[in-house]
Parts: C-alpha cells; structure tokens; sequence
C-alpha cells in the first residue's frame, strides 16, 4: 500500500505533498540503471512477521524511486521492491530518479496521515 503523503527530500520544511500529485510528475525520462552499492537502503526489521511478507510480496515490476544526495541515492519510495531483488542476488535495478523539479508548484497538503503499510 502507498503512503499518501511525501515529504520533499531536498528541503527541510517538514511539508507533506500527496503520493498522486509526485508520481504524476515522474517519467519514463527519469528511468536509470543503478547499482545497488549506490543506493542507501534502510535495513529491514527482519524481526517482523508481516515486514517479511511485504518484501516477499513487493511488486518488483514498478521501478523504485530514488533521490540523489552526495555521492549516493536514497530510498524516495520502494525500499520493500529493493530489499526483495537484493534478496534474489540481483545487482542493480531500474529506478525512477526523483529530482526537485517535482516539487515545483506542487500544492501542500495540510493534513498527514503516515503510510498505513508500514509508518514511514
């Protein structure tokens, strides 16, 4: 399940936008291969039944969205898609590359609620 709220990552204004407003802003022109040692990760909680089942379930079909800041990319979205192909050995992976052009004029929304998957 989606969260329904981002966060921009490239400014710190606390600031939530709606999921469907950002995705809508993403491309095909956004598409990169990537290395997986490029991309930070959070670590998974192994220790949770149901963390299990959503990286073994995660629809690796859709590319996950990544930010780059430094020298290496961030999980944007799609950290359970990542997790599962790291699982099955692969080594990079496609990813929609986020950028702050996104961010541009998009409206704020003033009510969040965190992801209902998993409170991120």
């Amino acid at each position: 399940m989606l969260p329904k709220y981002y966060v921009n990552p490239f400014i710190q204004n606390g600031r939530h936008y709606n999921v469907a407003d950002v995705h809508a802003r993403i491309t095909v022109n956004d598409l990169r291969l990537v290395m997986f040692k490029d991309i930070i990760t959070a670590a998974s909680p192994y220790d949770k039944a149901e963390d299990k089942l959503r990286i073994l379930g995660a629809d690796t079909r859709y590319p996950p969205i990544i930010y780059k800041k430094g020298d290496k990319y961030h999980t944007y979205d799609g950290r359970h898609r990542l997790l599962k192909l790291k699982l099955e050995g692969k080594t990079a992976t496609v990813c929609f590359i986020l950028k702050p052009h996104v961010f541009d004029n998009l409206e704020v929304d003033l009510i969040y609620t965190p992801c209902d998957g998993c409170a991120e």
